[in-house]
């Protein structure tokens, strides 16, 4: 997951954001990854590959990709639980979208809440790795991207936000 993380360190760096925010920035990376390892259970399973942690899901991916009872169910636990991580992490990472420049803020407020959806209709199938590839529905996808931007253009920012880039 540290390299996720490192995404959202260099769009700091890029950008001067000061280093205080890093690792909100560092969270909402992990966040999305998660996500995005949920999402792909059952496509890694058919090819051979399993991100979830063995501690959470000991099963080799043959045997989830196969459907055995106990490995989907494990695998469905794991799920559930990696993405209520996810959720602390989104939290976390969104507290610092303030200080990014505008419409850096917009980018990466679309593209987390895309993967916000993502994970809810997960939720919504139960963690099923089987049901196939999770996605959000266009109509969905606008509705999600248009809050969250709503959301992001509506805030004010803190003083604590608009001194928090370096200055140059």
């Amino acid at each position: 997951m540290g390299v996720a993380g490192t995404v959202g360190v260099m769009v700091c760096s890029i950008f001067g954001i000061d280093e205080r925010y890093h690792g909100k920035a560092s969270d909402l990376g992990k966040a999305m990854q998660l996500t995005n390892i949920c999402r792909d259970v059952a496509e890694d399973a058919h090819a051979g590959r399993r991100y979830l942690p063995f501690t959470m899901c000991p099963h080799p991916p043959e045997d989830i990709a196969a459907g055995v009872p106990a490995a989907v169910a494990s695998a469905e636990a794991a799920m559930a639980s990696l993405l209520n991580e996810a959720d602390d992490l989104y939290r976390s990472g969104r507290s610092a979208l303030a200080v990014l420049p505008l419409r850096l803020r917009l980018a990466v407020t679309s593209a987390a809440a895309m993967y916000e959806g993502i994970g809810a209709e997960l939720r919504r199938r139960n963690y099923q790795p089987l049901a196939g590839r999770a996605f959000v529905p266009m109509d969905r996808k606008a509705g999600l991207v248009f809050s969250a931007i709503l959301r992001a253009t509506t805030r004010k920012r803190t003083q604590e936000g608009r001194s928090a880039r370096v200055s140059t």
